[in-house]
């Protein structure tokens, strides 16, 4: 399950909490010391994913080297020897 980061709107608190994807995003939660009622006005913060992608062949660019070159090249030499003859 993964864990979701809210901002308290009124104490600026963080809270982390543990929820299933089919969870409905939390809006009140106890403990605020700003709020009248004590609870936390609470949103969702969203921020990038704990994801890196390392190493070739995660870019359109990577997995392009040497055959785009030779394939250019070669249809470049088809069109000399056709103007030759």
């Amino acid at each position: 399950m993964p864990i979701y980061e809210y901002k308290c709107q009124l104490c600026s608190d963080l809270l982390e909490v543990k929820q299933s994807f089919e969870d409905d995003p939390l809006t009140e939660a106890e403990g605020c010391e700003e709020s009248k009622s004590g609870l936390h006005q609470l949103k969702k913060k969203f921020g990038s994913p704990a994801i890196a992608f390392k190493g070739q062949g995660f870019y359109k660019n990577d997995t392009r080297g040497t055959d785009s070159v030779s394939s250019s090249s070669s249809d470049t030499s088809a069109q000399t020897s056709s103007e030759a003859s």
